[in-house]
């Protein structure tokens, strides 16, 4: 919203500088954006009147058109009085006699550069005629610019045009509808000044409509979507007279940034400006059978706008419609077919209320925010448009000579009427922490058209009142926001400090939060970067990713009223965010990346929802390019390879390190968005240790059983086809809410043993069939919690090995925080262990190595 300090001089008298006004704004809750001085960047151009225009005598494309200035005038630095009427030479065709136009006469700057008179083929130009665009106060290069026709004559136009005000720039929040117009800001700053304002107090007697149809107008209106329309008031105006707007007009709308376009239709941008109140006016004849339609498009409608623009319709957009064809988009454009021309007549003027929601999603799908649909969606007082019709054909009245047809009709069901909020001064100096009389709270509420009374039953000492709110306050609800206009009127700052009451406990973060944050702490620190996606997400991205149609993935809750369908469900996984990522900054020239994030999926139990979808948190990682390229420290002189699933397993290895937990990577092929034999499941465990073994007979050890958390592993490339990446993205997507349960942030402590440990090698005939990891884990589970460590420390393949074999080394490490290990105690267990290896098809190559202790 885009305040002018001069207009709103209109409605109250305000005696401090702007800036001080912007402060005073914010100290009253309002958010100012900027406050933004309005200078110009000409001098010495004046008002001038066009008087005759006569070709140059020796130039086809050239005019000599004499300017009236209105009185003889010097400028600063100039040496001579330049003359009541001048000849100024110019290309510009679109000029009339009696337009009023900016003349930059003999020393004015203009752009940078001085105006000196020039001889134009024997014809001395004495200053030079300016378009919007030569002035910078608009984009218009085409023609000369046309003043009001009241524009003083001889007037610097830098005064006409308003270039000397000051523009504050407000941030209107969503449950402040009232503030979108001039007289709602008037409202807030008479109450801070104490000073009463002045409000339009149009004549028309339309201003007093309550619904229902009065006098003789020839208008019938049909709402055929009343919970779209609550209200719908049409009046007329006859025998207008359509021309430029007067000069007052057009400076209060250029300084709210709008472009004056003719009479009528600056009118109605005015009140809505003024009042918050959007209007529309239609020429009369162009609604078919004199009947108004308000209904839902239809689905295939087309429509052309006021901007030219073809649209296609459904049945989620309101238009106004008669009964052959649609004539507007109700609470955003008006139709080409029925707009205000120059040989417009009659006007029927529109003034309604319109659902909220359904503007703003109309507006959005057609690509098409003006300032009415911009105040629509946010919801406005439907007792509003009586007073913002009155006002508008008060001013056509006298400024394009219409007649005002005294009647209208005005489909208004269920009128609103103020509502009555609980109000005790007791409670309201208790949630502030103030102690301010009852009287005192009344005038400041009284300033907001807040009135108070006395509740029913307490007398003149009352301890309890009723205020009346207005409707133009949906914010105004209970109690408690009564107290916070108390507070805003008194002032924040005069407000007492005290200290909250009771115990003051320290805070502190979940362990679901805290998790969180050393993982992310971790992954930076290897390198990655985090990002943050969207919640919502397309549902053929589950194409993309090869999902079968019973996929639990496809399972997605959708969202009611999404803005597009690119955004329309609820994720059930981060992977599709990632890969948006990737394919971003492959188009920007950014192949490599190496990324994560941390966030919530959502996971319906069944559809349509009954009960909220479980959240639970997961982490995401995808690597692409290599790792010195993404962190952006290339080194020209040593190219590191791309990530592949190794880089991957070797993060999340060491992040298990770092959290104390166990991680196994189970080659799998149920991924359909990974490639066959290059992905894996991810399987985690807590680490089994002394403590557990203390806790248990000796021999009966037991490690914790392996949870399923995520997978692992290299796009498949139909995926990476489909989404445009370079190289072989590699991706993990891991369940936080599982790795909670075994994860600790903390290492337990341990102390230094204080027995000596146990030292065994086995040398292994395996399979090329089976990994390794699948064998270090049949290995420890065998082993039992004495096993310390197990320790890969050499791998062959060769002649001395039968073919579709490789023989796998381990270093095993046994102790005990309870004694000295026996001898048979460990050869039990590496029994247990050469037991449970055949099982895979796993031999000892040359039987168990030797051991020692020490």
């Amino acid at each position: 919203m885009l305040v002018s300090y001069r207009w709103l001089r209109d409605y109250v008298d305000i005696d401090v500088e702007p800036a001080r006004l912007a402060e005073v704004l914010t100290s009253i809750g309002l958010k100012v954006e900027s406050v933004t001085p309005r200078r110009a960047s000409f001098q010495g151009v004046v008002v001038g009147r066009v008087e005759q225009i006569t070709p140059h005598p020796d130039a086809d494309h050239w005019l000599v058109v004499e300017v009236d200035l209105g009185r003889g005038r010097g400028l600063p630095g100039a040496s001579a009085i330049v003359s009541e009427r001048v000849n100024v030479v110019t290309g510009a065709t679109n000029l009339k006699v009696g337009d009023r136009v900016p003349v930059a006469l003999p020393g004015a700057t203009l752009a940078g550069r001085t105006i000196s008179a020039v001889d134009f083929r024997g014809v001395r130009s004495q200053g030079m005629l300016c378009s919007e665009a030569e002035l910078e106060v608009g984009d218009d290069e085409s023609g000369i610019m046309v003043l009001p026709p009241d524009a003083p004559l001889g007037e610097e136009v830098s005064s006409v045009l308003w270039l000397d005000d000051t523009i504050i720039e407000l941030e209107v929040y969503a449950n402040r509808p009232d503030l979108w117009s001039m007289i709602g800001v008037a409202r807030e700053v008479a109450a801070w000044l104490g000073r009463p304002w002045r409000r339009p107090q149009p004549a028309p007697a339309v201003r007093g409509a309550r619904g229902g149809k009065e006098g003789e107008i020839p208008v019938e209106v049909r709402v055929l979507a009343p919970e779209l329309c609550p209200r719908y008031l049409a009046t007329m105006a006859t025998g207008v007279t359509i021309g430029p707007s007067p000069l007052w007009l057009v400076q209060r709308l250029r300084a709210a940034g709008m472009r004056p376009i003719n009479n009528v239709v600056d009118i109605t941008n005015f009140v809505m400006l003024e009042t918050g109140q959007p209007l529309h006016a239609f020429d009369a004849r162009e609604i078919r059978q004199g009947t108004v339609v308000v209904r839902r498009a239809r689905t295939g409608e087309q429509f052309v706008t006021l901007d030219g623009a073809e649209h296609t319709l459904d049945e989620n957009v309101l238009v106004i419609a008669d009964p052959e064809r649609a004539v507007a988009l109700a609470g955003i454009m008006g139709g080409a077919n029925s707009e205000i021309r120059p040989d417009t007549r009659d006007v029927l003027l529109e003034a309604a209320t319109f659902h909220a929601a359904t503007v703003r999603r109309g507006a959005i799908r057609l690509g098409l925010r003006t300032e009415a649909s911009a105040r629509f969606e946010k919801g406005l007082d439907p007792n509003l448009p009586s007073l913002a019709a009155a006002r508008a054909l008060e001013l056509m009245a006298k400024w394009a000579g219409a007649t005002i047809v005294e009647g209208w009709v005005d489909h208004y069901p269920h009128p609103v009427e103020p509502w009555k909020v609980r109000f005790r001064p007791a409670r309201v100096n208790g949630l502030l922490g103030s102690h301010l009389p009852a009287a005192e709270m009344q005038r400041l509420l009284a300033r907001l058209e807040i009135s108070l009374e006395p509740a029913e039953g307490t007398g003149s000492a009352a301890k309890e009142f009723v205020a009346t709110v207005p409707t133009f306050r949906p914010d105004l609800s209970r109690e408690a926001d009564l107290a916070e206009e108390v507070a805003r009127f008194w002032g924040y700052d005069r407000l007492p400090e005290t200290f909250p009451p009771g115990p003051v406990r320290q805070g502190r973060q979940s362990p679901r939060q805290e998790l969180a944050d050393r993982v992310r702490q971790l992954l930076v620190a290897q390198g990655l970067s985090e990002v943050i996606t969207y919640s919502f997400i397309s549902p053929r991205h589950w194409d993309r990713l090869r999902l079968g149609h019973q996929h639990p993935w496809r399972a997605s809750a959708p969202i009611q009223n999404p803005l597009s369908e690119e955004r329309s469900v609820l994720r059930t996984s981060l992977l599709p965010g990632l890969l948006e990522i990737a394919a971003r900054n492959r188009t920007r020239q950014e192949p490599a990346c190496w990324i994560f994030e941390i966030g919530a999926v959502f996971l319906p139990k069944s559809l349509p929802l009954d009960e909220p979808p479980a959240e639970p948190l997961h982490l995401g990682l995808l690597l692409s390019g290599p790792a010195d390229e993404a962190a952006g420290a290339l080194d020209w002189t040593r190219r590191m390879p791309a990530a592949d699933v190794f880089d991957l397993k070797g993060v999340l290895e060491s992040l298990a390190e770092r959290l104390h937990f166990q991680v196994r990577m189970l080659p799998s092929e149920e991924y359909p968005w990974l490639h066959p034999g290059r992905s894996a499941s991810i399987l985690v465990a807590p680490f089994s240790g002394e403590e557990n073994a203390n806790q248990k007979a000796a021999g009966n050890g037991e490690v914790p059983a392996e949870k399923k958390i995520g997978y692992l592993g290299e796009l498949h490339p139909e995926v990476i086809g489909s989404y445009d990446l370079p190289g072989r993205p590699v991706v993990a997507e891991l369940d936080l809410e599982v790795l909670l349960a075994v994860a600790r942030a903390l290492p337990r402590h341990r102390a230094l043993p204080e027995f000596p440990a146990v030292f065994r090698d086995l040398a292994l005939l395996v399979p090329q069939s089976v990994p390794a990891a699948e064998v270090e884990r049949v290995i420890r589970n065998a082993a039992g919690p004495y096993l310390r460590e197990l320790r890969l420390f050499d791998v062959y393949e060769g002649k001395q090995v039968p073919a579709g074999m490789r023989s796998l080394a381990y270093a095993l490490e046994f102790r005990s925080d309870r004694g000295t290990l026996r001898e048979e105690e460990v050869e039990e267990r590496m029994e247990q262990v050469a037991g449970a290896l055949q099982l895979l098809g796993v031999s000892l190559r040359g039987g168990a190595g030797g051991g020692s202790a020490s």
